[in-house]
């Protein structure tokens, strides 16, 4: 395999652990709280105002929290690339290690 396609597979594997373990669990708290259907009861009472939204309006809210989140992320690997002197991500796969 060559060196172009180790490091496509490297950063397909990193995208895919974020999604995986930050976006779709920080979406899926997130929209439990707005349904709420959390099972946690501190969440369930702090966000009881949403029975009173609209369907309209929690799909608003999704949508509000899907593009933060994406935000988010996004904000923070830039952070870590602005600032490369002082931040590195290291992938260590077998007996290999990338930097990202």
């Amino acid at each position: 395999m060559s060196d172009s396609n180790k490091t496509e597979e490297i950063v397909d594997y990193f995208g895919k652990c974020v999604i995986e373990e930050v976006y779709d669990p920080a979406l899926y708290g997130a929209n439990s709280i707005i349904e709420l259907t959390t099972k946690n009861s501190i969440d369930q009472k702090n966000y009881s105002a949403f029975s009173d939204f609209t369907e309209e309006q929690k799909e608003k809210l999704k949508e509000l929290m899907k593009s933060t989140t994406v935000d988010i992320i996004y904000r923070f690997l830039e952070m870590i690339e602005e600032h490369d002197d002082e931040f590195k991500i290291i992938i260590e796969k077998g007996e290999e290690t990338y930097s990202l």
